[in-house]
């Protein structure tokens, strides 16, 4: 599961892609990493939830439950 996720997130959009892997996989808050990247925490917000939508929809699409699951939390 983590290596389709992986090749799944290597999909999306550079800037989506750098923001929600600084969320999911560096820990750091919507401030934090709007701060590093100086731009909105609502751009941050929008890009993560547009990154988790495509994500979930993708893993449900192929009926991949275990994954979409994981992407609700």
């Amino acid at each position: 599961y983590s290596q389709l996720l992986y090749n799944e997130i290597q999909k999306l959009p550079p800037k989506c892609r750098k923001i929600f892997m600084m969320s999911r996989f560096d820990n750091l808050k919507n401030s934090e990493i709007a701060e590093k990247l100086n731009i909105s925490k609502r751009t941050v917000e929008t890009q993560i939830s547009l990154a988790l939508k495509s994500l979930r929809n993708k893993f449900l699409n192929e009926n991949n439950f275990v994954l979409s699951i994981l992407l609700n939390f």
